[in-house]
């Protein structure tokens, strides 16, 4: 009864062993630093056709509301790429928006943009591009489809929309 029971301990503790692995370990794991412009912008581009949701990488965008005016509000807008391999996630983009309170409020803001550049989305949102060092710009990134519908989750969360 002695040899079953340290047989019997000995198989569970192997098979315990070797049945977690470290998703690390994967030599196949996407390595963000390695991710060329190019294979982000074929992603994106697929998902705009229909294909499945990538299963090595997901986009997401987090917002931060930096001031409130008086008819508008001043957010700041972060895109990031995030490797569900390796938890490991990379920013794409960093650039400040203002976001109007009404549709057809007219918005005197020379004072913040300070002679920067802008570009107005379709929904009357402004960017105001910034020169951070990051790969992409907002505005290119927002013409996806699936970037440009988190975008406007996360803008409505963060105003309360």
């Amino acid at each position: 009864m002695k040899k079953i029971k340290n047989t019997l301990a000995v198989t569970v503790l192997l098979i315990g062993l070797f049945a977690f692995k470290n998703a690390n370990t994967n030599p196949n794991a996407v390595l963000l630093k390695s991710l060329k412009k190019e294979k982000i912008v074929k992603m994106l581009s697929a998902q705009e056709f229909g294909c499945r949701p990538s299963s090595e990488l997901n986009f997401y965008v987090e917002t931060r509301l930096l001031k409130k005016y008086r008819g508008y509000a001043k957010i700041e807008a972060k895109v990031f790429v995030l490797d569900k391999l390796t938890n490991q996630k990379s920013m794409l983009a960093n650039e400040n928006i203002i976001v109007a309170n009404h549709k057809d409020s007219l918005i005197n803001y020379d004072k913040i943009i300070n002679n920067s550049e802008t570009t107005e989305l379709e929904n009357g949102h402004i960017i105001i591009h910034n020169e951070k060092n990051t790969e992409f710009k907002l505005a290119n990134l927002l013409k996806s489809e699936l970037i440009y519908n988190r975008y406007i989750l996360s803008t409505n969360k963060l105003l309360n929309i």
